[in-house]
């Protein structure tokens, strides 16, 4: 798969933005069906799509969204050319309140 956020030069963003994009499409929804189910606003999920913004609140909410730990999104996930993820692996997380 070719990197969607060539223009981000630290690894640790490119990642976020990459998992950030490839999660949402491979879920099928538009980012306006995404910011309904989970409560983050449509320029939030934009702005971390490009690298701008990515506050630990919306990654938590994102990482329980998606059934992720927030150590599972700052790693690159295993996505195929079509974009369809494997499933994460298990790893033991205490929720964050």
């Amino acid at each position: 798969m070719k990197n969607p956020c060539p223009h981000i030069d630290d690894p640790i963003d490119a990642t976020l933005c990459a998992n950030c994009i490839a999660l949402r499409r491979q879920s099928g929804r538009t980012r306006e069906q995404l910011s309904e189910a989970t409560g983050i606003k449509v320029h939030v999920l934009a702005d971390m799509e490009e690298g701008r913004d990515f506050d630990m609140r919306h990654l938590h909410t994102l990482c329980r969204f998606y059934g992720l730990t927030l150590r599972d999104i700052f790693r690159p996930l295993d996505v195929s050319d079509d974009l369809s993820l494997s499933p994460p692996a298990p790893s033991p997380h205490v929720p964050i309140k």
